[in-house]
Formats: C-alpha cells, structure tokens, sequence
C-alpha cells in the first residue's frame, strides 16, 4: 500500500497494531517458543538449571557472556523478539542456553 506520507503510513500501522494485538501477541509468543525449543532441544522448553517451565519468565542466555555486544553487532536495541527472529535468520547458532530470569540473574552474580 503506497501512502503519500510517512505519517500516513505510521497511522495506518498504528491503528492496525491497536486492531491485532491479540495476533502480535501469538506471532511473537510462537517465535519465542520456537526459538527457546530449538535451544532446549525438546518442545517441553525447561530452565536448564532449576526446571522452570513457564514461558513468561524464560529467557536466552549466553553460555559465555558477551549479550550486549553481540547484540550491538547485530544491530539490535535490545533482545526478545528481534533477537529470536535474527537467530533463527542466522540458522540458530551454537552458545546459547535456556534459562529462567532468576537462574540468570544468578548466573549473571556468580551464584550458579
């Protein structure tokens, strides 16, 4: 759909993201849950320390750390989203984990 504007176009996309949220919310619940399975190596997707199995609170980790930079190599603001989708583009490569936030968390402290 060509528009005349850029603020035409940010209308148009703004009312239709008011319009699909509940779409949005599944399309990056999916990617999310395909992107944790494939690094869980199951499709019961589980905190690789501690079990957790609730998708709200599971996250990626890097075995070896370095998720900031990584990221701003690959252009990115922030992880979620984004990131799962650039990670399945690059064919999901090796040095990632499942974890949950607390186990993370305590990773990231040297608790684990």
């Amino acid at each position: 759909m060509p528009y005349k504007t850029s603020e035409a176009r940010r209308a148009y996309r703004k009312k239709w993201r008011a319009k699909n949220k509940e779409k949005i919310a599944e399309t990056r619940r999916k990617v999310k849950l395909d992107t944790l399975s494939h690094y869980a190596g199951a499709l019961d997707v589980r905190c690789a320390y501690c079990e957790e199995a609730d998708l709200t609170v599971l996250q990626l980790d890097h075995i070896n750390g370095g998720g900031r930079q990584q990221r701003k190599e690959m252009g990115l603001a922030s992880a979620g989203y984004g990131f799962y989708l650039k990670l399945k583009k690059l064919g999901y490569p090796e040095g990632f984990q499942v974890l949950c936030a607390n186990c993370n968390i305590r990773k990231h402290f040297g608790a684990l």
